[in-house]
C-alpha cells in the first residue's frame, strides 16, 4: 500500500478521508480501526522466497508448509544422528579447511550427544558389557579397587571387601563413640525407654531397658554412700565369636565416697544363659575391671524385680 506525504507538512494522508497524521504508525492504526481496512505489508519468504503480504509485522514463511519445512530441517540438525550419506557430503564440503575452535566446540558437543543417545543394545554393541563406561567412582570405590589390586584380585570380590575386619572395626568404634557421647538415644518399640533425673549427679540419663531404669533408681537410694554415677562411659574391646574384634560399653560406672569404683552390667538372665555375644562382653568387661581394680556386677531381675 502506498501512501501520500504532504512534504510541506509531513503527513501521512488517509486516501479515505484525508486526514493527515505524523507517522505512518498512526495512519495504520486509524485506517484499521475507523475504516476497517486491513494494512498489508510485504514480505518475502526465507524457505522458496516468494513474495506475499500480511497484515502481521513480522511474518517470516508465506505458508505452513515452508514453516514445517524449515522445522524440520532445524530439528534434523539438531539431531546428532545423521546418514552415512548425508556425512561424507559434510566431510566433502569441509575437507581440507581449518575449523574454528567454535565450529570444534560445536562438532564435541554432537558427537556427545549421539553417544548419549545410543540405546543399551549399541552401547554394548561399541564398549561391550560394561554399561559403566564413562560413570565416575567414588573415593571409596576407589580405595576398595585399590585395595583388591593390590591384594592380587584379578575380579573385585565387593563382599570380600566390606567385610574386611579394619571396616568393621571402624563401625564398631564410631558405634560406640555416638554412644559415649549421648548421640544414640533411640526410642525402642520393644524395650522401655527415656530419661530419669539423678539428684546425685543433677542431671538427666538416658536408660534404654526398665532394667536400666530400676537399677537408676536403687543406685538414687544410696546417697550416703555414692559420690556420682554415670551410664555409658567406657568402652572395652572384645573378640566375637567370629573371631573380629569390637567393642562394648558398660551400663553403669559408680564411684563410691571411699574411693571404690564399681561397674554395674543390666542383663536379663535368659541373655547370660544363651546369648554367646552377651557372654563374651561379660568376661571381656570382667578382665578390664581385673586388670584396673573395679569391682565388677550383673544385675539381673534378681537384684532389680524386688
Amino acid at each position: 500500500m502506498e501512501y501520500l506525504m504532504l512534504k510541506q507538512d509531513n503527513l501521512f494522508i488517509c486516501d479515505v478521508c484525508k486526514k493527515g497524521f505524523k507517522t505512518l504508525k498512526g495512519l495504520k492504526s486509524h485506517k484499521t480501526q475507523i475504516h476497517k481496512i486491513k494494512i498489508l505489508n510485504k514480505f518475502i519468504c526465507k524457505e522458496c522466497g516468494k513474495e506475499f503480504e500480511s497484515d502481521s509485522n513480522d511474518r517470516i514463511y508465506c505458508s505452513k508448509h515452508c514453516s514445517n519445512k524449515n522445522s524440520s530441517r532445524i530439528s534434523h540438525l539438531k539431531n546428532p544422528k545423521m546418514s552415512e550419506e548425508t556425512k561424507r557430503k559434510i566431510s566433502k564440503k569441509h575437507k581440507g579447511k581449518i575449523l574454528s575452535e567454535e565450529h570444534k566446540q560445536n562438532i564435541k558437543i554432537s558427537i556427545n550427544k549421539l553417544n548419549k543417545s545410543l540405546s543399551i543394545i549399541e552401547r554394548k554393541e561399541k564398549y561391550g558389557h560394561n554399561n559403566n563406561i564413562g560413570s565416575k567412582r567414588s573415593e571409596k570405590q576407589k580405595n576398595n579397587i585399590s585395595f583388591a589390586t593390590k591384594n592380587g584380585m584379578k575380579k573385585v570380590d565387593m563382599k570380600a571387601i566390606h567385610n574386611r575386619q579394619e571396616v568393621k572395626l571402624n563401625h564398631s568404634i564410631a558405634a560406640t563413640n555416638s554412644i559415649i557421647n549421648g548421640l544414640f538415644d533411640v526410642k525402642s518399640d520393644i524395650y522401655k525407654t527415656g530419661y530419669f533425673f539423678s539428684s546425685i549427679n543433677n542431671k538427666e540419663f538416658y536408660y534404654r531397658s526398665s532394667y536400666e531404669l530400676r537399677a537408676y533408681k536403687q543406685l538414687e537410694e544410696k546417697k550416703d554412700i555414692i559420690k556420682y554415677w554415670k551410664t555409658e562411659c567406657l568402652r572395652i574391646p572384645y573378640i566375637d565369636e567370629n573371631g573380629q574384634q569390637r567393642n562394648t560399653v558398660p551400663d553403669i560406672l559408680v564411684e563410691y565416697k571411699d574411693g571404690k569404683k564399681q561397674i554395674i552390667e543390666c542383663k536379663p538372665q535368659w541373655k547370660l544363659d544363651k546369648d554367646i555375644r552377651t557372654k563374651l562382653k561379660i568376661e571381656a568387661t570382667q578382665k578390664y575391671c581385673d586388670k584396673n581394680g573395679i569391682v565388677f556386677s550383673i544385675w539381673t531381675e534378681k537384684e532389680l524385680v524386688k
